[in-house]
């Protein structure tokens, strides 16, 4: 019998040096996972599915999303000060 991935979030805190902040770590529809902020925001372009897995969203398509009324996050590498640096692996 298949052993099923949990796509439940895992809450963390960021790694970053100057960060700190609470995360979610997320499954995605594409099966890798990505750290999120905890809370929905206008500038999300991350839907939660309902099976609890989180969809990367094209601009057009997260604008649609928010018109919806839809509530949508955002990776935490866009706001983290150390983002760019951790995204690729990399810690300074």
């Amino acid at each position: 019998m298949p052993t099923q991935t949990s796509t439940q979030p895992i809450r963390k805190r960021c790694t970053g040096e100057r960060c700190g902040r609470e995360i979610l770590i997320v499954q995605l529809t594409t099966g890798n996972k990505m750290p999120i902020d905890p809370e929905p925001t206008p500038e999300g372009r991350l839907r939660r599915l309902e099976d609890g897995r989180y969809e990367v969203l094209g601009a057009a398509a997260a604008e649609k999303a928010r018109r919806a009324g839809e509530r949508l996050w955002q990776s935490h590498f866009v706001g983290c000060p150390q983002g760019p640096q951790l995204r690729k692996g990399r810690r300074s």
